[in-house]
């Protein structure tokens, strides 16, 4: 992935610990470190339901083999109603710089300023974080992120810079199984990348022109039982949307009867599996291609998945 020059020409925009395995719920990250889907719907906050909903997360960064003794250069966090994730260039190596303190920072940042809060904007946490990053002294490198939040009220907003992103899944309530199965996953909306061009994407930090403003957003009316789906380029270069679609819903299938590794963990692993194929055919190989660049098989990186479930507030229906 390369890194920003001092000089970016901008296109008008197209429309901690845990090294490894996976963490649940809201705990801290890394300190050092589809076509034809339908569109967004705008929508406005409606407060009148005394419902209140909250995300239950859990997420897997999985690290390139050869960055694993230090984390990788991704980094995640998760609170009750805002979630991210962040990829560092890793072109800053070539200079000496370990991009994951980028990552790890902005990510840090975000959630500290996430924590408390049940009704924000994406872009507006996202700018937050990236000027605390701008005052931290001999702070180096450059990130993409993808920041989303969840109101009391269940609008859900996402803001997404670079080649990160997110997909928002819904349950086929008239396809449900029996014995506490669910049905089939619908894909409601994913997010575009942003680039430069061609393994170039918008990114926040070190002589980089990109601004969290720059960043795409959207916004829609949550339903409880909604999946959010955050990941960095390292699930999306290696699988395929449909692919992804089909993998989670059968895993969720199963985990609603008990079974199985959590489903971000199975899916950075699959993403894992065809990184390491030198003849296949995923994401990457395939814009390679289109721009004339010998490509085959996966792309191996830092894998950070994602998976947050949108749920009633337990705690505010009992009151």
């Amino acid at each position: 992935m390369r890194i920003a020059a001092a000089r970016i020409v901008r296109r008008p925009l197209a429309a901690g610990g845990v090294p490894r395995g996976f963490a649940r719920q809201s705990w801290a990250v890394r300190p050092r470190h589809a076509p034809g889907a339908p569109a967004f719907r705008p929508c406005s906050s409606d407060t009148s339901t005394t419902q209140r909903f909250v995300l239950n997360t859990e997420y897997c960064l999985l690290p390139h083999p050869a960055k694993a003794a230090k984390g990788g250069e991704d980094a995640c966090f998760a609170t009750s109603h805002a979630v991210g994730v962040a990829d560092g260039v890793g072109g800053w190596a070539q200079r000496g710089v370990d991009a994951g303190l980028y990552s790890g920072t902005l990510m840090r940042e975000a959630q500290s300023r996430a924590k408390d809060l049940a009704d924000t904007c994406p872009v507006a946490l996202l700018h937050e974080a990236y000027e605390a990053t701008q005052s931290t002294e001999d702070l180096l490198g450059t990130t993409t992120a993808c920041v989303v939040t969840l109101c009391d009220s269940g609008t859900i907003r996402g803001a997404n810079l670079g080649d990160s992103g997110f997909m928002l899944f819904r349950p086929d309530p008239a396809a449900a199984g029996g014995r506490g199965g669910r049905g089939p996953l619908q894909l409601l909306f994913r997010s575009e990348d942003q680039q430069h061009s061609f393994n170039f994407p918008f990114q926040l930090g070190t002589d980089s022109s990109d601004r969290p403003a720059d960043s795409a957003t959207w916004q829609t009316q949550a339903q409880t039982g909604d999946v959010l789906l955050l990941a960095t380029d390292g699930l999306f270069d290696n699988m395929f949307d449909k692919d992804i679609t089909a993998l989670l819903t059968k895993i969720m299938a199963k985990d609603a009867q008990g079974e199985d590794k959590p489903a971000c963990v199975q899916l950075a692993q699959r993403a894992h599996h065809v990184a390491c194929q030198r003849n296949c055919e995923c994401p990457f190989s395939a814009k390679a291609r289109e721009e004339g660049i010998a490509h085959y098989g996966g792309k191996m990186d830092d894998i950070t998945v994602l998976i947050a479930t949108v749920v009633v507030d337990e705690s505010v229906e009992g009151a």
